[in-house]
């Protein structure tokens, strides 16, 4: 798991290079391609000044942590707007992420727009609003 390393990271700051290196290559293979195509060298050496310049491991998740704005690319968008040729156009939804967060700690902090247990349970609730609307 990344976030053991992150956080062993922030706990010695002398081995943070060698720690951080270890967080970003237990990712998995098929994460999206960063915006900046920054090698992961760099964005290693981001992570390290940024948590030099934090007063507390949370102040380093929400204030210094550096940030990446990724792009989506749409499959099958030249045919459904025959746009034929020219470059392939990308996602027009701007996302800024927080480096961490995502890296790291993507288990922990769960996304709040996608929550299965939380809309099962409100499941019944809707249906009954729809069948009331009716």
């Amino acid at each position: 798991m990344p976030a053991k390393y992150a956080i062993a990271a922030w706990q010695t700051p002398a081995e943070r290079p060698a720690l951080l290196e270890k967080a970003w290559v237990t990712q998995p293979e098929d994460l999206p391609q960063l915006a900046d195509n920054l090698p992961a060298a760099e964005n290693i050496d981001n992570l390290v000044t940024s948590m030099a310049a934090a007063t507390s491991f949370e102040d380093w998740l929400q204030r210094t942590a550096p940030s990446w704005q990724p792009r989506s690319g749409r499959l099958g968008f030249g045919v459904l707007s025959r746009h034929i040729d020219g470059p392939t156009p990308s996602d027009f939804y701007p996302r800024l992420e927080n480096i961490p967060v995502v890296m790291f700690f993507g288990d922990v902090v769960v996304s709040p727009v996608f929550l299965p247990a939380l809309d099962n349970a409100l499941q019944p609730f809707q249906q009954e609003v729809a069948s009331m609307a009716h």
